[in-house]
């Protein structure tokens, strides 16, 4: 098969029961309109897996339009991402997170809406749940076909700190290759952020810009990471957008404030909380500090996050709800803004 349409493809290590939620799914869905192996195809890039994965998915070889490559060794997380963009031979490719789920006709909504739409980039809504609860909801399908075309601020505020969800955007790899703004497919590698290249570079130079409207993804809550998290979603994340947007102020600014404003209050309270993984006792030097050399003196971060991260559990949960209502006071003057 030359050039199809869309890959889908999955980086996976060790998460056999989840990969075959997913895939069963995918097959499913892809095998009900007549897809798989013609306009579309999966690709699997097993990452070392010594749980039986590449035991299962050798199993599903023999089906036409499913590919599996089988790393000899493990090669992170970063490395496996870049294998399945670079090795996707298609228009467009999606990389799903072997933990996510797309709903029931979602597969066939995303590929009538990239015939019919041509997008630079797609964007597909999610539901977060707990891990228990993904089987159960993967069983819903979604209610509607319909799709919002957007533009490039318009997308940025409704994508917003989802901007780094890999699972959450269809990519016009095409047009990510021949845009100006292109400059190396893997510049971000080591960041845990190497989707970003890619995305970002279409927000900025893309010319179309779709999103579902309806659900399209259940996808698994909880966190991983320790410490590494805060570094991740605030230094390396700034350290990108400041690389990627200083020539695009408006989008510059949006991004490189989103993820104070909308996702690190949550962060630190799950992290006291101990509701967001296995980490841990909570240190709040530690906390603090990744966090100020980011931020720097900036007075949300000060006068809001830092007494979340030091006052005793009482008095931060009131920060805490003092930085939610700020939080959603600040997204909807953002939504104003770009109407």
């Amino acid at each position: 098969m030359s050039e199809p349409l869309l890959t889908i493809t999955i980086p996976t290590y060790n998460r056999l029961a989840c990969l075959r939620l997913l895939l069963d799914t995918l097959i499913q869905q892809m095998q009900e309109i007549g897809v798989l192996g013609k306009q579309c195809q999966i690709l699997v890039c097993n990452n070392a897996s010594g749980d039986g994965t590449t035991e299962y998915l050798n199993e599903l070889r023999h089906i036409n339009g499913i590919e599996v490559i089988h790393h000899a060794v493990n090669c992170g997380g970063d490395a496996n991402i870049l294998f399945c963009f670079q090795a996707a031979v298609s228009k467009y490719v999606w990389i799903v997170g072997d933990d996510d789920v797309p709903l029931g006709g979602a597969v066939a909504a995303m590929v009538e809406c990239l015939e019919r739409d041509a997008p630079d980039l797609l964007y597909l809504p999610q539901l977060w749940v707990s891990a228990d609860e993904v089987t159960g909801h993967a069983k819903n399908k979604i209610n509607s076909k319909e799709v919002a075309s957007l533009g490039r601020m318009e997308l940025a505020v409704k994508a917003n700190v989802y901007v780094t969800f890999i699972s959450a955007w269809v990519i016009n790899v095409a047009t990510y290759h021949t845009s100006a703004l292109n400059s190396k497919y893997d510049r971000y590698r080591g960041t845990s952020f190497t989707q970003l290249e890619w995305i970002l570079t279409l927000i900025k130079g893309g010319r179309k810009f779709i999103c579902m409207q309806d659900i399209f993804l259940v996808c698994r809550s909880g966190s991983s990471g320790g410490y590494s998290l805060f570094e991740v979603f605030s230094s390396q994340f700034n350290r990108i957008v400041d690389d990627k947007l200083i020539t695009s102020p408006l989008l510059h600014h949006f991004f490189s404030q989103c993820m104070l404003w909308r996702f690190i209050p949550g962060l630190v309270w799950g992290m006291r909380k101990n509701a967001i993984g296995n980490f841990d006792a909570f240190d709040k030097e530690k906390t603090f500090a990744v966090l100020k050399s980011a931020y720097h003196n900036n007075a949300f971060f000060l006068l809001v996050v830092t007494p979340m991260i030091f006052f005793n559990k009482p008095i931060a949960w009131c920060f805490k709800s003092l930085a939610a209502v700020m939080a959603r006071i600040w997204f909807y003057l953002w939504k104003l803004r770009v109407s």
